[in-house]
């Protein structure tokens, strides 16, 4: 089956979430460094948003039913401008891509920040994510530092994104 895998190669444990107006996908245990995670899907574009695992960020059914309920009612109601509404509010409220407190890495309490990956295509390439301290502050950011694929000829193909 098609999707997308992360691979922790970062200090913190991780928390993965696939999304389109809504999340869809996500990891319900922490991806642990060193751990591959495979997010099964259909193979079609998401937005990919990594962030440490905090079990506040996580996405819950009830949440995503709410939202998705809210952007039926406003599509609904409003025609296709509340589509463009929701579906803009959606892109904004659905990224964990934000600040927060690492509250699952035992021995690490500094804050962590994720990131948001618009426009992923879930055709089994695996994002290898990296994270570094920041000297100013103490955060700890993540970053996807390369995408591993298999081409048609059978060999890995490793396409390094940042040079940190």
């Amino acid at each position: 089956m098609p999707g997308i895998s992360i691979k922790n190669e970062s200090q913190v444990d991780l928390l993965a979430v696939l999304s389109q107006l809504s999340p869809l996908h996500w990891n319900d245990k922490p991806i642990k460094p060193g751990e591959t995670k495979k997010l099964s899907s259909g193979r079609v574009w998401f937005t990919l948003s990594v962030n440490a695992f905090n079990t506040k960020l996580k996405p819950t059914m009830v949440g995503v039913a709410g939202r998705l309920s809210l952007v039926t009612g406003a599509t609904l109601f409003f025609g296709i401008s509340g589509l463009a509404v929701t579906g803009i509010a959606s892109g904004v409220t659905s990224t964990i891509a934000k600040t927060t407190k690492n509250d699952n890495t035992p021995g690490m309490t500094f804050k962590s920040k994720g990131f948001k990956c618009l426009g992923v295509y879930a055709d089994n390439r695996t994002y290898v994510v990296k994270g570094f301290q920041r000297p100013d502050n103490g955060a700890y950011e993540l970053y996807i530092d390369s995408v591993l694929w298999t081409n048609k000829n059978g060999d890995l193909v490793r396409i390094k994104l940042f040079n940190l």
